[in-house]
C-alpha cells in the first residue's frame, strides 16, 4: 500500500483524528436532517417525513459512536470493544442509506425489505460483540472473521441499493448511485488492504467522508 494513503488511513484510526472522523460524520448527518426538516416543512409530504426519519436516525447513530469514541479515549469505555460497534454502526448506517435513496416514497416492499436488513445488522451485532468479548486485548479485529462477513454484509447492502437505484432511478438516483460507489470501493479496498495490527477500517472512513 501506498505510504501516504497508508499514513491517512492511521490517522482516521487514532486519537483525534479518530474523533474527528465521527465529528464530521456526525455534521454532515446533522446538515442533512436541517435539509430534510426544511423540506418537510415546506412540502409537508411523507416524502419529506421519511427523509426526517432516516436522517435522524443517521444522525443518532453517528452521534452514539461519537461518544462511544470519546469515552474509549478517555477511558471510560474499554477500547477492544469499540471495533464490533463500529462495525455494526457502519452496516446500520448503510441500510438507512440505501433505504433514503432506494424508497423515498413509501413501499411496503421496501420498508420491509430494510426492517429485515436491520434485524439481521442487530443479530451480527450481538454475535460479534460476544465473539469480540471472549477475544484476546491484544487481538486486531482487521482480517477476523467478523470484520471480513462485516464488508460483504455491507457491500450486499450496497448491491442491492445500486439495483433498486439503478431500476427505479427515482430523483436524485445518480447521486445515490455515485454514493453508494464511493462507499463500495471504501469496503473492497479494506477487504485487499487491511491495515495490519489495526482494528478500525481506514479505507471505509475515507470512503464516508468521502461520500
Amino acid at each position: 500500500m501506498n505510504p501516504f494513503i497508508e499514513q491517512v488511513f492511521s490517522i482516521l484510526n487514532t486519537n483525534p483524528g479518530n474523533l474527528a472522523y465521527h465529528l464530521v460524520l456526525a455534521f454532515s448527518a446533522a446538515g442533512a436532517l436541517q435539509i430534510s426538516l426544511l423540506s418537510w416543512r415546506n412540502a409537508g409530504s411523507s416524502h419529506g417525513g421519511r427523509l426526517v426519519l432516516g436522517t435522524g436516525l443517521l444522525l443518532l447513530v453517528r452521534l452514539l459512536l461519537f461518544v462511544a469514541a470519546a469515552f474509549a479515549w478517555i477511558g471510560i469505555l474499554s477500547i477492544s470493544a469499540f471495533p464490533p460497534i463500529d462495525r455494526s454502526a457502519t452496516l446500520f448506517g448503510l441500510v438507512l442509506i440505501v433505504w433514503l435513496w432506494s424508497a423515498p416514497a413509501r413501499s411496503r416492499l421496501a420498508d420491509t425489505a430494510v426492517v429485515l436488513m436491520a434485524l439481521l445488522v442487530l443479530t451480527f451485532s450481538a454475535l460479534t460483540i460476544a465473539w469480540w468479548s471472549a477475544q484476546d486485548a491484544d487481538l486486531a479485529y482487521n482480517s477476523t472473521w467478523p470484520d471480513f462477513l462485516a464488508q460483504v454484509f455491507a457491500l450486499l447492502i450496497i448491491l442491492y441499493g445500486v439495483v433498486v437505484l439503478s431500476i427505479k432511478r427515482s430523483e436524485g438516483w445518480s447521486t445515490g448511485l455515485a454514493c453508494l460507489i464511493l462507499l463500495a470501493i471504501g469496503h473492497i479496498a479494506h477487504l485487499l488492504f487491511p491495515i495490519p495490527g489495526s482494528s478500525l477500517p481506514g479505507a471505509v472512513r475515507l470512503a464516508q467522508m468521502a461520500a
